[in-house]
């Protein structure tokens, strides 16, 4: 992935010329990182949507989405599959609080970090990608990016546009060079290898190019990407669909607060239970 470029002026395109440049920048990178047999990260979310269904269009794709039970994700995503007519090529792996205990040392050892919001979210693409490994699968993509770079975020919605442009572009620093690190090494541990279409050099560009007024308009978030989703042919329920970060959608989260608790740390001691875990890192 190339570096994210500070670009000192924004573009004057109307919002209809905006959607007409990011489709085909959109096809031209998931074209470029096509594999003839290719897994999906699949939260049922317009991201992971946009790229199964671009994607679908030149190579064989499966989709793999990993939830708890009665999380978001347990119901979007077949619901999101269905609607791209793709439910016979889905994977839906039920996670149980009892593997998920018995995981987290492994995944904090793969990651190298106890932290709660790495742990969350690299938990299900961990998962995911094991799965993905079991089922013939040698590359992944994921939407990764996308949050940052249209502002994907319900935190965002409180900001003005010169907040809101700082904090995007501090959190796509901390995502290229913390997160991403995170990511691959989740994948990789199962010979699995991560490709993420949203951090195309070129897209990249042009989306720091797009005023923040088109990345969340009207308090819609990605209200652009949403668009140019629409104007590629995704179905509305997918395009408008509201959608939680990943360690939440997943239910990952929820989890670990309650084996924490179980395992005698207090509300809001979930950091101090990862931290506790690290000693039986080194072993494994």
């Amino acid at each position: 992935m190339c570096q994210i470029t500070r670009v000192p002026w924004k573009n004057n395109l109307t919002e209809e010329e905006t959607i007409e440049i990011l489709s085909k920048l959109l096809v031209q990178s998931v074209r470029k990182l096509s594999f003839p047999k290719t897994a999906i990260a699949f939260s049922g979310g317009v991201d992971s949507s946009i790229i199964a269904y671009l994607l679908d269009k030149g190579c064989s794709v499966e989709l793999f989405t990993v939830s708890t039970k009665s999380s978001h994700d347990r119901t979007a995503s077949p619901n999101a599959a269905a609607a791209l007519q793709m439910s016979d090529r889905l994977h839906i792996y039920h996670l149980s609080e009892g593997e998920i205990e018995h995981t987290l040392p492994e995944l904090l050892s793969v990651i190298g970090s106890a932290d709660f919001f790495d742990v969350s979210i690299a938990f299900p693409l961990y998962i995911a990608a094991r799965e993905a490994h079991y089922e013939g699968y040698n590359v992944m993509c994921s939407g990764q990016g996308a949050d940052e770079l249209f502002a994907g975020y319900k935190r965002y919605e409180s900001m003005d546009s010169a907040e809101l442009e700082r904090n995007l572009m501090k959190d796509f620093y901390q995502m290229s060079h913390v997160s991403l690190d995170r990511d691959y090494k989740s994948s990789m541990a199962h010979t699995v290898e991560l490709r993420l279409p949203f951090l195309d050099c070129e897209l990249m560009d042009f989306v720091c190019s797009i005023p923040v007024e088109l990345k969340l308009k009207n308090n819609i978030r990605k209200y652009i990407l949403r668009r140019t989703a629409q104007s590629l042919g995704l179905p509305e329920e997918i395009v408008w669909a509201d959608k939680k970060a990943a360690q939440y959608s997943s239910g990952v989260y929820k989890a670990m607060v309650r084996i924490a608790r179980k395992n005698g740390y207090k509300k809001g001691e979930l950091q101090q239970y990862l931290n506790s875990l690290e000693p039986r890192v080194a072993t494994i």
